[in-house]
């Protein structure tokens, strides 16, 4: 059936429609092709960018071939028919997938809230909180659960931050929420005698098709001018501190430069010697390496104290507690831990996920 475009809502989670030159050219030349898809209520489920085109082409008043799918008035069907073909057809880009991902999956616990309470607030509350699970939305959208988890974070921080809507990229997203929110963090305004640092390197993003368990790293990297600039001598005593840096195989060359930025003098190269490891290129990693340097000329607690450690490799980014065990042994209080995820006895945070594990 021919419907007027005024007519068609464009409930579709879809924002960019993209180029739509060679699209347009096209109905020019042969006409629409494949109907757009729509509920009986008139609302789009499948065909946004032809729509658009329309639009842009005939106006408003144009109608358009249209194949009419009954829902039955289900909203939950019509939502999901939509995102399921965006899916198919990898036209979302990743924000716009989480964003619509974490529509339906607030619709479902909407839904699932309302069958189950009856009307009692408080039960609705509940309900809307545990009684529909992300599993059960992967199931119904046909997608990994890794997926779903991702996703409601990204869409997450786009409430908090609407602009961050304009970004494509998922990644990006999550990266410049998190530098937000250490941003609300206050530096410490003591001063410490062994300061530990593990920066937030800026590795690269791994691709979440191929590595999904890996595409949110958690915490918000930073450039190295970030890291160079980051005021590690306002934290220090002048006459003595003993400064810890944590790198990267492939950041190990820029580390002694930063040593050298924040006033640090480098003595030695503390190992951690993994019991699991990952061949990135040709060689095993199944090490990482953490620099030791001194403000002043402050002693160690205890001498001949070995430069290589065993432990076992945990959750992405976290260090060993044995490596934590001797610097304790050796570094004297007060003691803090930059850029922390856990907490350590002996030593004080800094950071916005300091409880993460």
């Amino acid at each position: 059936m021919k419907v007027r475009l005024s007519d068609i809502k464009n409930t579709q989670p879809r924002r960019d429609h993209g180029n739509l030159k060679s699209l347009k050219a096209s109905i020019v030349d042969v006409s629409l092709i494949n109907p757009l898809t729509i509920d009986e209520r008139g609302c789009l489920l499948a065909g946004r960018r032809r729509y658009q085109a329309l639009m842009e082409l005939y106006g408003l008043d144009y109608e358009v071939e249209c194949y009419v799918l009954p829902v039955n008035g289900d909203q939950l069907k019509a939502f999901r028919i939509a995102l399921q073909e965006n899916l198919k057809r990898k036209q979302l880009t990743e924000v716009e997938e989480a964003v619509a991902i974490k529509e339906y999956d607030d619709l479902m616990r909407k839904i699932e809230g309302e069958s189950k309470a009856g009307g009692d607030r408080q039960t609705i509350h509940q309900t809307l909180v545990n009684g529909w699970s992300q599993n059960r939305t992967a199931q119904a959208l046909g997608v990994s659960q890794q997926t779903i988890s991702r996703d409601i974070k990204i869409a997450t921080a786009i409430e908090e931050y609407p602009e961050l809507a304009k970004k494509t990229d998922g990644q990006a997203v999550l990266n410049e929420y998190k530098r937000r929110e250490l941003g609300k963090v206050s530096l410490p305004t003591g001063k410490y005698r062994t300061i530990v640092v593990d920066p937030p390197w800026p590795i690269e993003k791994i691709l979440r098709k191929e590595r999904p368990n890996q595409f949110d790293f958690d915490y918000p990297t930073m450039t190295l001018e970030e890291i160079k600039v980051f005021p590690i001598r306002q934290l220090a005593f002048d006459e003595g501190c003993h400064v810890y840096l944590w790198t990267t195989h492939k950041f190990l060359p820029v580390a002694f430069e930063i040593f050298k930025q924040w006033g640090v003098n480098y003595e030695c190269l503390l190992t951690w010697v993994k019991n699991v490891g990952f061949t990135p290129f040709s060689w095993m990693y199944s090490t990482e390496h953490c620099l030791f340097g001194r403000v002043g000329n402050l002693p160690l607690l205890e001498l001949g104290k070995r430069l290589d450690f065993m432990g076992r490799v945990r959750e992405h980014s976290r260090k060993p507690d044995e490596f934590y065990k001797l610097i304790a042994e050796v570094s004297p209080e007060p003691r803090i831990d930059i850029f922390s995820r856990e907490k350590h006895e002996g030593f004080e945070q800094y950071g916005n996920e300091n409880t993460k594990f």
